[in-house]
């Protein structure tokens, strides 16, 4: 069995915080938003940022795509398996940032390693007024 040495992550911004997603749930970006894509803040659990520039990373999702709109600069990662310190599960679920499963440091900086394929599954099992169903 092979080992991974890296792993290529989209790194971007949301609220105040640093996040990155693996790059293989990305097939794409939009450089500017449409009104109809779903915040990464509002996926992730936390207040949305305002005041900056946003772009669209596409989503694999099991129907498609989805398009999510990200804090910019939006940029493509090698983390190195040694800089991922994944997160223990009952942690996972016990932090406020929905789909969180590592954490990683690249180039000096924290990221929080988001899977957005989960948190857009979430979101999809919320009803209109935010609550599960």
């Amino acid at each position: 069995m092979a080992q991974f040495r890296d792993l290529p992550v989209v790194k971007f911004g949301g609220g105040q915080h640093h996040f990155g997603v693996d790059a293989h749930q990305i097939v794409g970006t939009r450089q500017e938003p449409h009104i109809s894509d779903q915040d990464v803040e509002v996926l992730l659990g936390l207040r949305k940022a305002t005041g900056v520039l946003r772009q669209t990373l596409l989503v694999v999702t099991d129907q498609n795509t989805a398009p999510v709109s990200v804090a910019r600069p939006v940029s493509l990662e090698r983390v190195e398996a040694i800089d991922i310190f994944p997160l223990p599960p009952l942690v996972a679920r016990s932090m406020a940032i929905t789909g969180a499963k590592a954490i990683a440091l690249v180039n000096g900086t924290a990221l929080v390693l988001v899977d957005l394929q989960r948190a857009l599954s979430v979101q999809g099992r919320l009803g209109a007024n935010g609550v599960r169903e």
